[in-house]
């Protein structure tokens, strides 16, 4: 999958569904094994003389960078099933307003 993904990349075709299925088909099967890894080496998984518990760490990180494993499933979503978009990009991009309410005056002593 990652080979078919490249090779549309070298020759300048869209490779954006073969690229997303391969970072994700590989980030799952890294977790399961750093998850096995770690089971199997039991409350010694997270000393740091096995070096398991580094390596369970950085499988984590290939499911939330450089993207998401969610985001990945809303492009292919949308791109190879051709479902709707589930998020809007409008509503990420809008800063939340700093407009905020007066702040109620403290009443120390009495019940709510």
């Amino acid at each position: 999958m990652v080979r078919k993904a490249a090779a549309l990349f070298d020759a300048g075709m869209p490779c954006g569904a073969e690229a997303n299925m391969a970072k994700l088909l590989a980030s799952e099967a890294s977790w399961h094994a750093g998850e096995a890894a770690m089971q199997t080496h039991g409350g010694f998984g997270f000393a740091k003389e096995y070096d398991v518990e580094r390596k369970w760490r950085e499988t984590r990180l290939f499911q939330i960078a450089p993207i998401s494993t969610n985001l990945v499933l809303a492009f292919l979503a949308e791109h190879v099933l051709g479902m709707p978009r589930s998020y809007s990009l409008r509503r990420a991009n809008v800063r939340p307003s700093l407009n905020l309410p007066a702040a109620r005056p403290a009443r120390f002593g009495r019940s709510v």
